[in-house]
């Protein structure tokens, strides 16, 4: 067992220590709740449960991963956009595609929530923000923030909000060529 595995042990076990149910009891009223946003389920549990953050947060996270159900196939991607967000899709495979047009060691590296593009290092990130659009970081250190180019902190320097094909454009595919370039 990995030390965050570990630790995540521990704090189950802390958890039902201190509160006298365990954290599939916990995840189960949560999901009763019926609240879907995490921010608001977090909220929810600490204040309706005195639970400190770090364990609102778990079982916040324990829940809503519960009633997403498995993926639907063995495709990582899929686990990224599954359910609601699944109508994003066909962006999230365009962009990957054009990525893979720039060359052959461009690597598509999914991840729990986002789907990484690679060559040397990270270039892009797709990320579905939400059920109706994606956001779509990319490394572009230098350049100019626009009214659709936005800057960024994190992984990334600036995002582009993507709702729909066609705004996998000519002016977004330069952008994402460019930061290619640049890895």
């Amino acid at each position: 067992m990995t030390d965050p595995e570990r630790a995540l042990q521990s704090m189950y076990a802390n958890l039902e220590a201190n509160t006298g149910r365990s954290m599939a009891d916990w995840a189960a009223l949560a999901r009763a709740t019926g609240i879907d946003r995490h921010a608001e389920l977090v909220a929810h549990m600490q204040g309706e449960y005195g639970l400190s953050y770090g364990y609102a947060n778990q079982i916040a996270l324990v829940a809503r991963r519960a009633a997403a159900g498995p993926p639907p196939s063995g495709d990582p991607i899929d686990a990224v956009f599954g359910g609601p967000k699944a109508a994003l899709r066909p962006i999230n495979d365009r962009i990957v595609e054009i990525a893979r047009s720039f060359g052959e060691d461009v690597e598509v590296a999914p991840k729990q929530t986002t789907v990484s593009l690679r060559r040397h290092r990270q270039f892009a990130c797709i990320t579905p923000s939400s059920g109706r659009r994606i956001e779509l970081g990319i490394q572009l250190k230098g350049a100019v923030e626009t009214a659709r180019l936005r800057s960024s902190k994190g992984m990334t320097s600036h995002s582009v909000g993507i709702a729909e094909l066609a705004d996998v454009d000519d002016e977004l595919v330069g952008w994402l060529r460019a930061a290619y370039e640049a890895c």
